[in-house]
């Protein structure tokens, strides 16, 4: 019996130190892929610890390689060989960071402000799960500067928290990039209180390119956009964002908070945005356009925004105008994405857009595995009702009664009948209650959660509202 669970002892071990389990990668990073072959322009990592080890030598450098000072990947690739895991469970079911965050080990990004990545790291097709970042610094995400040159591709960023209370430039994927990010994607919340704060990049001078963004994006500084947050000088082509995208600040976009003299194309938004600042702009496609910006073949789908381009600065002409957004209703957009997908003219983009059973099917990077997402404006059937699936779903419902949906957002208006029906149990807050009923973490739930009954005295209900045998919790009005 001895012999035997001694025997299994040692396959377990064996099994974590093969995919790098049980290391603490954050105190103990591995360098030992590049020190002892540093001769090499080609690397392959696997391991936490392996990606640990090229932010250590990216940033800081290690003793004895290259007098002890950052290492310059300029000209070097880094390959992915497998899927990375950081963290185990950061994200709740809904996107929401977990309760507790002691057992969370904080991510330092690949290449800062002093010392940016300046190689080509190459994800091969693989993710990198578990990113928690909570910083008061800059340029956050899983890389947080890219040089001008440098290139990230083919990576998925997933389960993942990054959140900057600093200066800004927060991305899932980078936090500032000059040179060039391509067939990569973000699934992990971002939020940031300051400038650009974006899905898969906060600031971009460089270009981005088949890429996208399912992750909700939160942002309190001057632009916020689900695949970036602003871009200089740089470009956007072949993307597209489902996930939602809030911000306080002036610029708010579904593909990118502001265009500054850059070029968006060929890309598209189907998540709900959202501006709450004070004279903000707030675009389906992007909040803001100045200088000598381009934007073409881009659309939106209708409700996620009032207008395609939130601002279009009055004072330059540009070669691009609002006129390269359309507005896409829900029963057309997968045939529109179907036309995007042959116009990308790139065979990265795998399987079909379909819409059914109150959801979107649209093309990802693995034809098993589309991105499936629920539409935020919820669909009419045949007998006239809202088919509500989600939170997001029924609070539109609620601003369509309350009045507060823009007539371009839907047909109709607060004087008609509108109907609703549940199709599945919603939960629209985190809110827990103890044995006597009161709320034990109301402090925690983000006022933007707090629920806005359905009808007012100025626009009353009139319609019929179906449960359809499921419930609806987290209600929390304060």
């Amino acid at each position: 019996m001895r012999r035997l669970v001694l025997v299994l002892y040692i396959l377990v071990m064996v099994v974590c130190t093969m995919w790098g389990e049980g290391v603490d990668w954050k105190n103990d990073p591995n360098t030992d892929w590049y020190t002892k072959n540093q001769g090499s322009t080609e690397f392959s990592i696997s391991t936490a610890a392996d990606l640990a080890g090229l932010a250590k030598l990216v940033n800081e450098g290690v003793n004895g390689v290259n007098g002890g000072n950052p290492v310059d990947f300029t000209d070097k690739t880094i390959t992915l060989t497998a899927n990375i895991t950081l963290n185990d469970k950061v994200l709740e079911d809904g996107g929401r960071l977990v309760g507790s965050t002691n057992a969370l080990k904080s991510w330092t990004p690949i290449g800062n402000n002093d010392n940016p990545f300046a190689g080509t790291f190459d994800g091969n097709n693989k993710t990198v799960s578990g990113v928690y970042i909570e910083s008061d610094g800059f340029c956050l995400g899983l890389f947080g500067c890219l040089y001008e040159g440098g290139k990230i591709e083919n990576v998925g960023v997933v389960n993942s928290y990054v959140k900057g209370t600093g200066a800004g430039d927060i991305g899932g994927v980078c936090g500032v990039s000059s040179g060039s990010i391509s067939n990569s994607y973000n699934a992990g919340s971002v939020e940031g209180t300051g400038e650009s704060v974006g899905g898969v990049c906060g600031y971009s001078s460089g270009s981005i390119s088949n890429s996208y963004n399912t992750g909700s994006v939160t942002g309190a500084g001057a632009s916020a956009g689900g695949v970036c947050g602003s871009i200089s000088g740089g470009s956007i082509s072949n993307s597209y964002n489902v996930g939602s995208v809030t911000g306080t600040g002036d610029n708010v976009g579904g593909v990118c908070g502001i265009n500054s003299d850059g070029k968006i194309s060929n890309s598209y938004n189907a998540g709900l945005v959202t501006g709450t600042g004070e004279g903000a702009h707030v675009g389906g496609v992007c909040g803001s356009l100045s200088l000598f910006f381009q934007i073409e073949d881009c659309f939106y789908l209708a409700g996620t925004a009032k207008e395609g381009v939130g601002d279009e600065d009055e004072d330059q002409t540009g070669d691009g105008t609002e006129t390269g957004v359309e507005s896409v209703t829900l029963d057309n957009f997968a045939n529109k994405v179907k036309s995007w997908k042959t116009e990308t003219s790139s065979d990265v983009w795998q399987g079909d857009a379909s819409y059914k059973d109150g959801r979107l099917y649209l093309p990802s990077f693995d034809e098993d595995n589309p991105v499936v997402c629920y539409p935020p404006v919820p669909s009419i059937d045949g007998g006239g009702f809202y088919n509500i699936y989600t939170a997001t779903q029924l609070r539109w419902f609620a601003k369509k009664v309350n009045g507060d949906v823009e007539e371009s957002d839907g047909e109709g208006n607060k004087d008609d009948e509108i109907n609703g029906k549940l199709m599945q149990d919603i939960t629209v807050s985190g809110l827990e209650l103890d044995a006597d009923g009161k709320p034990i973490n109301a402090g925690d739930i983000n006022p933007q959660n707090y629920w806005t009954p359905i009808g007012n005295n100025d626009s009353p209900f009139t319609g019929t509202f179906d449960g359809n045998g499921y419930k609806v919790s987290g209600v929390y009005i304060d």
